[in-house]
């Protein structure tokens, strides 16, 4: 399905962070993440409420990269392992052309720039190496940040066909992307 398998498994590096598999010891962190308050206040899932929540997520986010239906990230600094945030593709369409983007990050990290970097990494794997043309993203109208860090990035908000009114729907091109490096 993915174009190349080592991509799957593959540590990126930006200049503060690295971007490495997710693993089973990350179930404290992933607990902390994803039932932390503020991070899931716009997200539609539902909370981790025990560590075996986080620990079965984990171990079905595994599968999921080894069925090649994602690809799964930890977002840590490049001076340690310890998990700060979280970056994906997934929802691939059959063909390759298309996937869809999601990132948290812990509230003590936002603000700071991490997620532009991840974000930029995951783009650039995405566009320039695995060759997808279309990449969206999904984020609640009051997200603010997570709005301005895809807008940032160029992608373009696009109307709901469904007339969802609490949902902003994004999408970037692999030519928006390209263009936008060359400026």
């Amino acid at each position: 399905m993915f174009k190349t398998d080592d991509i799957l498994f593959a540590t990126l590096f930006t200049n503060r962070l690295q971007l490495r598999p997710l693993t089973i010891t990350d179930c404290e962190a992933i607990f902390g993440v994803r039932s932390n308050d503020f991070v899931n206040q716009y997200l539609d899932r539902p909370a981790c409420i025990t560590s075996e929540d986080a620990l079965l997520f984990i171990k079905n986010i595994q599968q999921d990269i080894i069925k090649q239906k994602c690809m799964y990230w930890a977002i840590c600094f490049n001076r340690n392992n310890n998990l700060i945030g979280t970056i994906c593709l997934f929802d691939f369409s059959a063909d390759q052309q298309t996937a869809e983007i999601g990132f948290e990050l812990l509230p003590p990290f936002q603000g700071k720039g991490y997620m532009q970097e991840a974000l930029a990494a995951i783009l650039t794997l995405g566009f320039e190496v695995l060759k997808i043309q279309t990449i969206s993203a999904v984020a609640h109208i009051d997200n603010y940040p997570s709005i301005h860090l895809l807008e940032k990035n160029n992608f373009r908000r696009f109307p709901d066909a469904d007339g969802n009114t609490d949902t902003a729907y994004f999408s970037c091109t692999r030519i928006a992307f390209t263009k936008s490096l060359t400026r």
